[in-house]
């Protein structure tokens, strides 16, 4: 996956030159950028106060339900208990005042087509209830209508970076060695990642027990998601981590096929598609944004691309190290 953003790296940063606002963040912190005046101190302290006021409050109650606390959100889809309205509820308005501060870098119209969607969407519900249909409205609706919309960037992802993909393939199949510049892995190296990774993948899903066809869908999903959710979060600044379709990557290979062909011999194949469903469900597209954001944090701060890289992979290293021992000691511990 790094391999892969690395190869997209021109063509986000210097050719479609995305802000990647989550940037701004971390690069004020390790360069002091901005410099900063009494009144922004104190309006940041203000902000700071008030949000970990109502955190704190929240924390408290929920061991000790005596001490009063707004509570985290509020689903106002109760105010309708009428069909079709009805139909509204669960529709939480969230109390995280930090949102306000991470939205505030985000695109004034992404932040318009974000909500102006979603209530879209909910009264689309209320139609269809309204029709006759019998809809039982969840606070995860809407998954399989994202998940097709982020199979369709990621093909026209990869149609609009297609020029440098190709003229990077080609500087990678010539003989003779040629300066390649500041990228944060070497250009063959990063086409062998990107051609040899998800064949050796496709084997050990194989060796698992997805038939070959279903290990190369499988895999195909799981790396689309993260590019577009890497992508977003360049683009817009969006920090959500749940920003993608989650349980999509398994779950549109099942509604679309059923269980039957996915099954593999014996029902190795559904045993092993829960092996690796936390792939579906977790972080992995969140890291991909990180990989994608430390590229443009070296860009700006003047450190060589290929020196965040082989820090980020340490740190993916020694976290997954670390993580393993920790995982199997709980469950060693815990049972």
């Amino acid at each position: 996956l790094a391999a892969a953003l690395s190869l997209l790296r021109r063509s986000w940063m210097e050719h479609e030159r995305l802000s990647y606002p989550m940037v701004q963040i971390p690069l004020r912190i390790v360069t002091g950028a901005g410099g900063g005046s009494r009144s922004a101190g104190a309006l940041f302290w203000t902000g700071f106060g008030l949000t970990a006021c109502l955190d704190g409050l929240n924390m408290l109650h929920a061991f000790s339900p005596s001490v009063p606390a707004l509570g985290a959100g509020y689903d106002i889809g109760l105010w309708f208990p009428s069909r079709p309205w009805s139909s509204l509820s669960p529709m939480w308005v969230s109390y995280r005042p930090e949102i306000f501060g991470l939205a505030y870098l985000m695109p004034m119209d992404v932040l318009l087509t974000a909500w102006l969607s979603y209530v879209a969407l909910r009264l689309s519900t209320v139609i269809r209830v309204a029709l006759g249909s019998q809809i039982a409205s969840t606070a995860y609706d809407y998954q399989e209508i994202g998940m097709g919309a982020f199979l369709c960037l990621f093909v026209l992802l990869i149609l609009r970076a297609m020029p440098q993909l190709r003229s990077s393939l080609q500087f990678a199949l010539r003989r003779q060695r040629e300066e390649e510049g500041d990228e944060p892995i070497r250009v063959r190296l990063a086409w062998a990642v990107v051609v040899g990774g998800p064949f050796f993948m496709v084997l050990w899903l194989h060796a698992v027990g997805l038939p070959i066809w279903l290990a190369i869908a499988h895999l195909t999903l799981l790396l689309a998601v993260a590019i577009v959710y890497a992508r977003i979060r360049c683009e817009t600044g969006t920090p959500s981590i749940y920003l993608f379709p989650f349980w999509q990557q398994q779950s549109l290979l099942t509604n679309l096929l059923g269980s039957q062909p996915l099954m593999g011999a014996g029902g190795r194949g559904l045993v092993g598609m829960a092996l690796v469903g936390g792939l579906s469900r977790g972080v992995f597209p969140e890291l991909s944004a990180y990989a994608a954001e430390g590229m443009s944090l070296a860009a700006q701060t003047g450190m060589r691309q290929r020196t965040a890289m082989r820090r980020f992979l340490i740190g993916v290293a020694a976290g997954l190290g670390f993580g393993a021992a920790l995982y199997l000691g709980v469950c060693y511990a815990m049972g």
